[in-house]
Formats: C-alpha cells, sequence, structure tokens
C-alpha cells in the first residue's frame, strides 16, 4: 500500500509505502506534537536515506562553501554545484563547447535565452535540450540545460535534474 499507516510503540506515526507489514518505499514519521523524522526512502522496515549502503545515495563534498556532485555527461565528469535555487542545469561556455566538441552532449534543440542570476543580473545564453546526463546511479534522458555566455559562470546541478529522477530528493550529510 502506498498510503499506508502504521501506529509505532513510542506514540509516533508512520505513514507511506508498507510491503507485507513492513515500511518500504516513501514514508515519514511523524511524532504525536506534529514533527517530521526520517523523511524519505524505506526499505523492508529501515530507513535506508541513512544507510551508508543505500545503493541510490549520491556522493557530494564540500568546497568553497558549496555543495559539489560529479556528473557524468556521456563518459566525461566533471563537479557541479547542488543548486536547489536554480530552476535548471546551468554549464558555462567553456565546459559545454568541450562537451560538444568531444561529442558528450547530443543536442535535441536549442534556442536563444536570457537568464536572471542570483545577484539579480540579467545574461545572455541559450537553452538547450540534451540527451542525457548522469548522476550516481540515475540517468537522466531529455534535460534542459542552461549555457551562459560567461565562459567563467558557475556550473549548477538545478532542480530540474534534482527531482527528475523521483520527483523527491534529500541531503543527509554525516561526517566520518
Amino acid at each position: 500500500d502506498e498510503n499506508g499507516e502504521m501506529i509505532l510503540s513510542n506514540g509516533n506515526k508512520y505513514t507511506g509505502g508498507v510491503v507485507n507489514g513492513k515500511r518500504q518505499g516513501l514514508g515519514k514519521i511523524i511524532t504525536p506534537e506534529g514533527g517530521i523524522q526520517n523523511d524519505g526512502n524505506w526499505f523492508e522496515d529501515e530507513w535506508i536515506d541513512a544507510n551508508k549502503n543505500n545503493p541510490y545515495a549520491v556522493p557530494i563534498y564540500y568546497q568553497s562553501g558549496s555543495i559539489y556532485v560529479e556528473v557524468d555527461f556521456s563518459g566525461t565528469k566533471f563537479p557541479m554545484v547542488l543548486d536547489s535555487g536554480a530552476s535548471t542545469v546551468v554549464i558555462n561556455k567553456n565546459i559545454f563547447l568541450a562537451l560538444v566538441t568531444l561529442g558528450q552532449i547530443k543536442i535535441k534543440s536549442e534556442r536563444d535565452n536570457s537568464f536572471q542570476i542570483a545577484n539579480g543580473d540579467v545574461v545572455a545564453g541559450a537553452t538547450y535540450l540534451i540527451d542525457k546526463i548522469k548522476i550516481g546511479r540515475f540517468e537522466i534522458n531529455d534535460i534542459e540545460c542552461s549555457v551562459l555566455d560567461n565562459i567563467n559562470a558557475s556550473n549548477l546541478l538545478g532542480l530540474n535534474a534534482l527531482l527528475a529522477p523521483t520527483n523527491y530528493f534529500s541531503i543527509n550529510i554525516r561526517t566520518a
């Protein structure tokens, strides 16, 4: 049942996927006060978002105050800033031209565009529909990608990629 409900012995309530009496799929625990705990993916009664062996986890790392993710463009990987404030994948013109030259991007469509960036400025660029990218085990097909004319623009992994695999994403950061 995708909309199952379980009352736990401590008074908390689990709502979400239930298979054979076990929590499985997307779900969360709600405390009697209404607080939400362990919101995310469950498998055989275990919260796998907290499991280091989670097959769906994507490695992230910090650099200069930003969270980075390796993104694979048909065999060429490069780091992109994980940016939940960006609506689309954004790459700078240098990276884009290099990927096109290497044949790592298959362009399905192209249109001129302008973009409002974080500081409020409007900058020129183009929007492309590209064949695919990979993030960890997730392959995302027909992804919109914005290319800014500024050759020094940051490469951003935006919401269209973050939400594409499951319409849900979470960040679970643990220090070793």
